[in-house]
């Protein structure tokens, strides 16, 4: 949860349903959570996470970098704090698109084929000679995946 308290239980996705996950705890009772509400949640071996009221699926994880598949698209939405209205802006992108956060700024940058030699030139520039035999292989998440896999011992 975003406040810190953990939850165990039966966790069920409905991202494509109502954007959410299911929580059945021990006692049988069911509650459903929005991205607003939840940091992470494990589904078998699959963490997912909430970033900017949006679900993301974590494809790869180290020390420098998260690879991210966005799984709900949502609009700008109102939240509060106490009486005052913010408004949440939507994020960029959308469904199964790719992401990428750096671990140092903790920035969420959409990866895209007509941007993702670039993107990742700039964050990797000791790394050029495998980012262009990706760019050879095309723009898909295992490709992508197998990629950053390398780019993790590159520095």
């Amino acid at each position: 949860m975003n406040d810190g308290q953990k939850l165990t239980g039966s966790v069920t996705e409905q991202f494509r349903k109502n954007r959410s996950i299911l929580l059945t705890n021990t006692a049988g009772k069911q509650s459903s959570y929005s991205a607003e509400t939840v940091k992470t949640a494990m589904i078998g071996n699959i963490q997912y996470r909430s970033i900017n009221n949006e679900y993301y699926e974590t494809l790869l994880e180290n020390s420098r970098f998260l690879l991210l598949e966005k799984l709900t698209k949502t609009s700008s939405s109102i939240s509060y704090n106490g009486n005052e209205p913010i408004v949440v802006p939507a994020t960029e992108g959308n469904v199964n698109d790719l992401f990428i956060v750096l671990m140092e700024n903790n920035s969420l940058q959409l990866l895209t084929k007509k941007n993702f030699k670039k993107k990742l030139n700039s964050l990797f520039p000791n790394c050029t000679s495998q980012i262009d035999q990706a760019d050879a292989n095309g723009f898909n998440k295992a490709s992508i995946t197998i990629l950053l896999k390398q780019l993790e011992s590159c520095k």
